[in-house]
């Protein structure tokens, strides 16, 4: 996680598609992006990507909703 200001940035690593399937380990992993901004004690969800490499795909923070509830009640 990484704060500055009332911006917030939290970073998830994945398994590599290897590591996932159970058929080894290594390869390069992607990472979830999730930005959002400080609103006293909660966080504002606002942007969600995936960052592969040098690649940012853009994500559907509605696609990551069940995810969302549970960092919100972690």
């Amino acid at each position: 996680m990484r704060e500055s200001g009332n911006s917030v940035e939290l970073h998830f690593a994945t398994p590599s598609i290897a590591e996932a399937a159970g058929i080894g380990e290594g390869g390069e992993g992607r990472q979830i992006v999730i930005k959002g901004t400080r609103r006293g004690e909660y966080v504002e969800f606002t942007e969600a990507y995936i960052k592969a490499g040098d690649r940012e795909e853009p994500m559907d923070l509605r696609d990551l909703e069940l995810w969302i509830q549970y960092i919100e009640n972690f």
